[in-house]
């Protein structure tokens, strides 16, 4: 949330932000290679793709979770990024 709230208005922060975002998915990134290189997910796996895609999918369940009051849209992300996405088919 505070990305979404400094992004307009300080390109300074924004940039410092966008760096760590970059880091954070650099991260998972290695971490999903390391899981396809071992047998954990398809050998087809763009995990760069998929890194950008858990990291948004993660920032938007912390959003919801805030706006809610809730812990269900966490559980939600856990539930699908763990039992349908990051599995090997």
């Amino acid at each position: 949330m505070l990305g979404q709230e400094l992004a307009d208005r300080d390109a300074g922060a924004r940039d410092t932000l966008s760096t760590i975002f970059g880091r954070w998915r650099h991260r998972i990134a290695d971490c999903l290679r390391e899981a396809r290189d071992h047998g954990q997910l398809r050998p087809s796996v763009d995990c760069d793709e998929l890194a950008s895609f858990v990291l948004d999918g993660w920032e938007g369940a912390l959003m919801q979770m805030k706006l809610r009051k809730s812990g269900a849209p966490i559980d939600t992300f856990l539930r699908v990024a763990f039992e349908q996405l990051l599995i090997r088919r």
